[in-house]
């Protein structure tokens, strides 16, 4: 079942009724039957849910966005200001903390 509590059997979506809908239901499984004429009966635990035909709603179109013209600045084209960083040169962690004086914490 979708989270909009409906289902589709055999290309046709149906809506469980709202006085039906319980907890634990939203995203659950529920057994629908096919009965000989044609009819369908959903079940949801132990109740049986009313349920109606409905019509999937049509897609909507997104609105269309006019885009703007950007100048093309330095930092789009490639900025240099990472150029030179690179971790495998750079002081390892524990040579940094050896010379920045900081002294280990003791447990409690």
């Amino acid at each position: 079942m979708a989270n909009d509590y409906t289902i589709q059997l055999e290309s046709k979506v149906y809506q469980i009724a709202s006085k039906d809908i319980r907890v634990g239901m939203r995203g659950g499984d529920v057994r629908v039957e096919k009965r000989r004429d044609g009819s369908i009966a959903v079940r949801f635990r132990d109740r049986y849910l009313a349920v109606c035909r409905c019509e999937p709603q049509p897609k909507q179109a997104k609105p269309k966005i006019a885009k703007t013209h950007r100048p093309v600045t330095a930092a789009r084209k490639g900025s240099n200001w990472n150029k030179s960083f690179n971790l495998q040169k750079s002081v390892p962690l524990w040579k940094a903390a050896k010379s920045s004086g900081a002294r280990p914490q003791e447990l409690p």
